[in-house]
């Protein structure tokens, strides 16, 4: 089956499943596509300590509202991933400065802040469990052996753990402006004008070429040996199980841990190939791009520089799904990293209308 030339544009070049395509698409609605990151345990409170805050955002973009926050707060404000924008959205954003008598709630455009408590040290990204999702996917007629199908998928480790469409940005150009400050070698935009755009927006242009590159290699892999291979393989992750309190009304999903999933490199300056399927792939994209994993030690701009690192092979997570006499609600609980948008396109099978 044909993917759209969106998930071409980003390196996704296959579906894992072989089911029939369902539905439209996700609905225009916010309300269609809710998500709330979960913590993986009660931080540690303290009464003079950073203040964390959970963060509901509806047609908002993250960066613009920790920005937001920040100028509220007068402090530097972190949070642990990029939310979508055309979405319902709670995440978690802490203030990076000991703050006595926080203020207990505020609001900007298109965002409320609840003040969850000051913890004693700032939280780091392994405080977030993953995320819940409920979905509503329009358009649909019979969908419950789609639905199986990619159920099962999902629980056997078989649908693999490409970066998903919002690390690219709204219209995916990031990526190629990631090449542009890896490769030095820009057309239209001058090495001056990316160093005048913020850093933290710098570095997500690498990290989305990284993205990118992982997104064609895993492709590759997908497509020689028609799943994700075990064989020859020396990292694994652990699956683990983590606290995924559901929400009332919501299908009971179980997560299974004690299997272990296959690990494959993100390309960076640390990159070494380990002549697995996974390697052998990547070394193939970089050379095919012409990019030497040195170069993403970037001389020029160190701040951006990226060493690369080890990412799950498959999605880790679970699925459950009902109607409500309409349009087919899907549940998910992903750990972090994985992106629900990259289970949904295979429910959908968008083709090229495109998921979204």
């Amino acid at each position: 089956m044909s993917v759209p030339d969106l998930d071409r544009r980003i390196g996704i070049l296959v579906y894992a499943t072989g089911a029939d395509s369902i539905g439209e698409g996700i609905g225009r609605d916010p309300g269609d596509f809710i998500v709330a990151e979960v913590l993986e345990a009660r931080p540690d409170f303290s009464d003079l300590g950073y203040p964390l805050y959970s963060i509901t955002k509806v047609n908002a973009n993250t960066m613009d509202v920790a920005g937001e926050l920040r100028s509220k707060l007068r402090c530097r404000v972190k949070y642990w991933g990029l939310k979508d924008k055309r979405a319902m959205t709670t995440q978690f954003m802490q203030c990076l400065k000991r703050t006595p008598n926080a203020p207990p709630k505020l609001s900007g455009r298109r965002w409320r802040a609840v003040l969850v408590g000051s913890t004693r040290e700032p939280l780091t990204q392994h405080a977030i469990a993953g995320n819940a999702f409920k979905i509503r996917v329009r358009g649909s007629t019979s969908f419950v052996d789609v639905m199986d199908d990619v159920s099962r998928a999902l629980r056997a480790k078989e649908v693999p753990n490409f970066f998903g469409y919002q690390r690219f940005g709204e219209r995916n150009p990031n990526h190629m402006f990631g090449r542009c400050i890896v490769k030095g070698e820009c057309e239209g935009i001058s090495s001056l004008e990316l160093r005048g755009l913020p850093a933290k927006l710098r570095r997500l242009f690498v990290n989305a070429y990284q993205s990118y590159l992982f997104n064609l290699a895993l492709s590759h892999v997908v497509l020689e040996h028609g799943g994700l291979p075990v064989n020859g393989v020396r990292i694994f992750f652990d699956v683990k199980a983590k606290p995924f309190p559901h929400a009332a009304g919501d299908p009971t999903l179980t997560f299974r841990e004690g299997a272990v999933v296959p690990a494959a490199q993100l390309p960076g300056y640390s990159y070494r190939s380990r002549g697995d399927p996974y390697s052998r792939a990547m070394d193939r994209v970089l050379e095919e791009e012409g990019v030497r994993p040195r170069e993403f030690f970037v001389d020029h701009m160190p701040g951006v520089s990226a060493e690369g690192g080890w990412r799950p092979v498959a999605i880790l997570g679970d699925m459950a799904f009902r109607s409500d006499g309409g349009d087919p609600l899907v549940y998910l609980r992903l750990q972090r990293g994985s992106y629900a948008t990259v289970v949904l396109r295979e429910i959908v099978k968008p083709g090229e209308r495109g998921l979204i």
